[in-house]
């Protein structure tokens, strides 16, 4: 009688450990943040260069994987680039595969483009699951502006 307990106890735990995986990955969630600032009164298109850059990483998903979100700002004008230097983490596919940067590029090429305003959504199939892929901007020049990326799962691959 105890094994019989025994055994339904672990097949209960495994039951419950797949259910909350599972889910995790389903609706996993990250949203990335980038806000460019330049000091009042200087925006110089040539010059991309910050003088300070911070990041920020928060993940919330169960045990710190999956969902989360990450912030990039930059400010001033000296000589750091506006890029992180950990790229955001996803548990299910890398932010590659993604195409966190392919977003971030076209956000900015709008905004070069006299297109100060908008979002851009589309969905983005990689072996790891169906992607949601949303970027907002707004700003006055690609040197000054925000950028909003959000990423949500809708299917996880296989």
């Amino acid at each position: 009688m105890k094994k019989k307990k025994l055994v339904l106890v672990m097949f209960l735990s495994l039951l419950i450990s797949f259910f909350i995986f599972s889910t995790n990955n389903v609706f996993a969630e990250r949203t990335i943040i980038i806000e460019k600032a330049r000091s009042k009164g200087t925006i110089n298109e040539g010059f991309t260069q910050y003088d300070y850059v911070e990041e920020k990483h928060e993940s919330t998903g169960l045990f710190g994987w999956g969902s989360g979100k990450s912030t990039l700002k930059c400010y001033g004008q000296r000589d750091l680039a506006c890029i992180f230097s950990h790229m955001p983490e996803s548990l299910i596919a890398s932010d590659n595969e993604l195409g966190t940067e392919e977003l971030r590029d076209y956000a900015e090429n709008q905004i070069a483009n006299g297109n100060f305003n908008g979002t851009f959504s589309d969905q983005k199939v990689t072996p790891h699951g169906t992607f949601s892929r949303t970027v907002n901007w707004s700003g006055t020049a690609s040197v000054e502006c925000n950028i909003d990326i959000n990423i949500i799962t809708l299917t996880p691959g296989p």
